[in-house]
């Protein structure tokens, strides 16, 4: 092919079950972000693939920030209740 566009259907464009198993490998590779292998199939062009990662990424983002948060109030939780029972 000489040119993709963003909106262009990897399926269309001759895209295949086992060349999109190497697609996702190169794109974890690259982007350093767990992407599922099924997500390829859920979202065949660049532009949809690349909106739901961020929106993914956003939400992850947020969910470890408030489950880092939580895990520090418990230490310190647990940090008073042993300096109390001293």
């Amino acid at each position: 092919l000489d040119k993709v566009g963003v909106d262009d259907n990897f399926f269309d464009v001759g895209g295949h079950s086992l060349l999109v198993v190497r697609v996702h490998r190169e794109l974890t590779h690259q982007i350093q972000q767990p992407v599922a292998l099924t997500d390829l199939y859920r979202f065949p062009t660049i532009r949809s693939l690349v909106e739901h990662l961020r929106t993914t990424t956003d939400t992850d983002t947020l969910q470890n920030s408030d489950d880092r948060a939580s895990q520090r109030r418990e230490a310190m939780a647990r940090r008073r209740q042993r300096t109390r029972l001293e």
